[in-house]
């Protein structure tokens, strides 16, 4: 890498967002950060002290973000955070403002004079508006629903089609309003496309900066 990238990915659930950046940043020496993680340990915090409310959680929480490992006050939570009583929270606290603008700041801050590759929700409008290029990944929502049916049942979570079809339906109406108009963005639908074939779309546009 001979100059400063910065890359954001924004995507709808079970778009493959995050395994696409974790590729992206492995191809282009990239430092990959997961938003979505920092929303997950925050959540996992209120879970852990429920009897403190939202500013004393943030006032006092220390998260650290390293070689794709989240840290919470100091333990790797990476696996407790995709815990589905976790996941069960993550609708509330994405909606508190004051959570939205700490996971900003906090993932600016990380950022900040790195070459990195961000992914997660309203990344190119809000987080990284001055990214070089910013990304939205897109893909069918029937396709979605089966990929996360099949995601699930590889984690060994028995959840129905009909209540993964609600949840990405509640999800998406909600991405769309948070993920604003960005019309710089580059629009990339992996509907019919494997992982592999997304990189390669992705990279062409990287390419012509570099």
């Amino acid at each position: 890498m001979t100059r400063k990238l910065v890359i954001a990915i924004d995507g709808f659930v079970a778009t493959g967002k995050g395994t696409i950046a974790k590729q992206l940043a492995k191809k282009y020496d990239l430092y990959h950060i997961d938003t979505g993680a920092f929303y997950r340990a925050i959540a996992l915090k209120t879970i852990l002290h429920p009897h403190d409310n939202i500013d004393k959680i943030l006032d006092f929480i220390n998260l650290k973000w390293e070689k794709g490992k989240i840290f919470l006050d100091g333990v790797d939570v990476s696996l407790k955070i995709r815990e589905q009583e976790v996941t069960n929270q993550i609708d509330r606290i994405c909606n508190l403002a004051k959570v939205r603008e700490f996971v900003t700041l906090l993932t600016r801050n990380i950022a900040k004079g790195e070459s990195v590759v961000v992914d997660g929700r309203d990344i190119g409008n809000n987080i990284l508006p001055h990214a070089d290029l910013k990304f939205l990944i897109i893909a069918d929502k029937e396709v979605r629903i089966k990929r996360r049916v099949k995601q699930n049942e590889a984690k060994g979570i028995d959840t129905s089609y009909k209540i993964v079809s609600e949840d990405v339906e509640f999800r998406d109406k909600r991405d769309k309003l948070n993920m604003g108009n960005v019309p710089e963005r580059i629009v990339i639908d992996n509907t019919y496309l494997t992982l592999e074939e997304t990189i390669k779309e992705m990279s062409k546009y990287i390419d012509q900066i570099l």
